[in-house]
Formats: C-alpha cells, sequence, structure tokens
C-alpha cells in the first residue's frame, strides 16, 4: 500500500506542484520497529549540514541517503511521527535542487529528531515503577508489539541490554516521553491522577489520528540531543499535480533523473 496521500499529516498536506520521497507499507515487508535505530545515534546537525528544511545527502553503506530533519512544531515527541508512519507510511517533501540522480534502488531515508537521544534517560528508568509492567494501549506501537508477548520483554527493538537493567535511551522510552502540553489527560480526577504517574495512558491528538502513551513525569528535566531514530527503504518519488499552475511539469523534469520509480498523484 502507498503512503496515503489524503491523510493531514504533522507536517500537513501534500502541495501542488511538491516532490516527496515516499516510502510504502506493505503486508509482506517488515514492520516498523525493524527499522527503528535503538538505541538512537547522536547526530552533529551542523557538521553534517542538516538543516530543518529540505533533506542532506550523504552516503550509507555505499549507497545514498537522505537525512531528514524532523521539527517539533509538526511533531514535538518521537513518537509521534512513528505513529503516523506505522499508519500511513512516509512521504516526506524534499528540495526542487536535490541531486536525484543520486537516488538509486536500495536509497535511505535516514530520519533525526531533536528529542531522540535522552541523555538522562537513567532518570526516566528510575521513575517508572515497573517498566515490564507496562499496559500499553492497542492503538500504540509498543502496544501492538509488546502486549501479551510471554517473555514480558518491554523492549520493542528486543535489545538484550534493554530487557535486564536498562540504561540509556531505548526506543521504548519515547512512548514515555510526550511534552505534557501535547497530551490530553482526563477530566476524571482519579484517572488523571493515574495518569500523570504513568499508571494510566492519556491520549494524543495527531492531525489525522490519535494513539495513547504516557505524557512526561512532571518532575522530569529532560536532556535532549539530535539523534538518527528511523530509517526507510525509498519506494520511490511522488509528483503532486498542479492541474491551476502546472508547476508539477518542472517537478516531473527534475524527479525523473532519479533511478527510482516516479509518479504524478492527484494529492
Amino acid at each position: 500500500m502507498s503512503p496515503s496521500s489524503a491523510v493531514v499529516r504533522g507536517c500537513g498536506t501534500r502541495q501542488p506542484g511538491g516532490i516527496y520521497l515516499v516510502s510504502e507499507l506493505g503486508d509482506k515487508g517488515q514492520p516498523l520497529q525493524h527499522f527503528l535505530i535503538d538505541p538512537p545515534r547522536p547526530i552533529d546537525a551542523e557538521g553534517i549540514g542538516l538543516s530543518s528544511r529540505g533533506v542532506t545527502l550523504a552516503e550509507l553503506g555505499g549507497l545514498p541517503c537522505a537525512l531528514d530533519w524532523v521539527g517539533v512544531d509538526s511533531y514535538p515527541n518521537v513518537a509521534d511521527f512513528l505513529e503516523e508512519v506505522a499508519r500511513f507510511g512516509s512521504s516526506r517533501r524534499v528540495q526542487g535542487t536535490l541531486d536525484f540522480s543520486a537516488l538509486v534502488p536500495g536509497s535511505r531515508h535516514l530520519f533525526v529528531h531533536p528529542r531522540a537521544v535522552i541523555e538522562n534517560a537513567d532518570d526516566y528508568w528510575s521513575y517508572l515503577p515497573d517498566p515490564i509492567s507496562r499496559d500499553y494501549a492497542p492503538d500504540s506501537l509498543p502496544g501492538r508489539v509488546l502486549n501479551g508477548l510471554l517473555d514480558d520483554r518491554q523492549c520493542l527493538t528486543g535489545r538484550a541490554e534493554h530487557e535486564i537493567e536498562p540504561e540509556g535511551t531505548c526506543a521504548t522510552l519515547w512512548w514515555h516521553d510526550l511534552h505534557p502540553d501535547s497530551v490530553v489527560y482526563s477530566s476524571d480526577e482519579g484517572i488523571f491522577e493515574q495518569q500523570v504517574r504513568q499508571l494510566a495512558n492519556a491520549k494524543r491528538q495527531m492531525p489525522g489520528f490519535s494513539y495513547h502513551a504516557f505524557g512526561r513525569f512532571e518532575d522530569l528535566r529532560p536532556r535532549y540531543t539530535p539523534g538518527a531514530f528511523l530509517w526507510l527503504p525509498i519506494h520511490g518519488v511522488h509528483v503532486i499535480a498542479d492541474p491551476e499552475g502546472g508547476t508539477h511539469e518542472a517537478a516531473l523534469q527534475k524527479a525523473s533523473k532519479a533511478g527510482l520509480p516516479v509518479s504524478l498523484e492527484d494529492e
């Protein structure tokens, strides 16, 4: 299934004449947790020339890689972006000046978030009363992956070092680090008290969907470092039709230089 084009994403809707790198979902593909970078890798964004707009091309494992900054204005929580991709696939706009000829089969899309690496992650682990017994909602990625496992696994990617005496940033912590201002807490005083203690999950409303996770503990003062948290194979390039302005024609000409499937989409 190709990324849903009609959905309103955290970064908005696809724009006429825009060029988008897409990663598709499919029943026969790998689950999203397979593509998580766990633990996330610190990134010196300034050092590699990564900006908050557009993508930067680099080489990873001998293949071109599109480095992409996921901004907190659209996705204040790392889990926001992951939950969106899990539902709709990835569709990210890129600048028309990109060297599309560098994109070939096997090219990867590498995503960086300014809050991916939690420098004081050990504080989170000390606050969690019992990470193994977390009741993740079924509408969240941890809920689909971790609930009901016989081995009481608590790490989304199954890293052994995160199961016993966990320390450092584990991917699962992103669902325990929702910014309090982004969470919809219950109006019931008793339930609210459970939610702020992370004994009950709370609702996170995104533009095109909602999911449940845990608001950050009130007393925690997180320290973040930008980090690479997700990689995806680039399956193709979409150009969005512009019936009125015709800007898609020049965009198609640029995108056609890619060694990947290029298609003109209505929206």
